[in-house]
């Protein structure tokens, strides 16, 4: 065996336990996490309308006014870097009785980003958003994408993270119409599930409509909804 072909066999074989301690592991715990999050959510007698991304100034008061009118609260998963901009909704959010949780500062994608700019924009993104929830216990946190590596992990069990997922997601934010988001998330929906939209993304309109059709039927419905800061 040369020399070349040796070298080119331990890079590989270093880069494979790389992997697997950044990307593999986390997948398992995140596998974990998930599931005893599903698990509890799916005893309880509500169901629970989370949004992410946001906020934005005009659809997330939007969202909030459709919230007051049919009388349900949700949780708001905050980016940092939107929530600086739009300080004034964040403590709007709070005001009318609802839920936020983390969001990181950018909403990187785990399995793209490196460990120090993971660090540095789930860091970011507590500093902002915790300074909103100082006395209010233990603090909800939704990786972006839903994607956690070995900082994630890290960060999660340092500061105690309520890692919070989802069961029910449309991908509003594809070009998608409200009658295709509602219904999908209709044909799902019963207590104990978890609906995911985004308040800030490029398919805002139809995101609207959906949510008023989704909320004009639970309206006729015996259906609860709650925050996730309630479970």
């Amino acid at each position: 065996m040369s020399i070349i072909l040796e070298y080119l066999i331990y890079f590989a074989i270093i880069i494979f336990i790389a992997y697997t301690i950044y990307i593999i592991i986390p997948l398992i715990i995140k596998y974990y996490l998930k599931r005893r999050f599903n698990y509890k959510i799916s005893k309880s007698d509500y169901a629970y309308l989370t949004f992410d991304d946001g906020p934005d100034p005009q659809t997330t008061i939007e969202v909030l006014n459709m919230l007051k009118e049919y009388n349900i609260n949700a949780t708001f998963f905050l980016t940092g870097k939107n929530a600086v901009k739009y300080s004034s909704v964040v403590n709007k959010i709070l005001e009318m009785g609802h839920t936020i949780g983390e969001h990181s500062y950018e909403h990187t994608h785990a399995w793209h980003t490196g460990p120090l700019k993971t660090a540095k924009d789930l860091l970011r993104g507590k500093k902002i958003i915790e300074k909103y929830l100082v006395g209010k216990g233990k603090v909800l946190f939704r990786p972006p994408f839903g994607k956690m590596n070995f900082v994630t992990v890290l960060y999660v069990l340092i500061y105690q993270r309520k890692v919070s997922f989802w069961s029910i997601d449309a991908k509003d934010y594809l070009q998608k119409n409200k009658e295709e988001i509602s219904s999908y998330i209709l044909s799902g929906l019963k207590p104990g599930k978890v609906i995911l939209l985004h308040d800030k993304n490029p398919n805002d309109s139809e995101m609207i409509g959906a949510l008023k059709l989704i909320l004009e039927y639970i309206k006729t419905s015996n259906m609860k909804f709650a925050s996730l800061s309630d479970i």
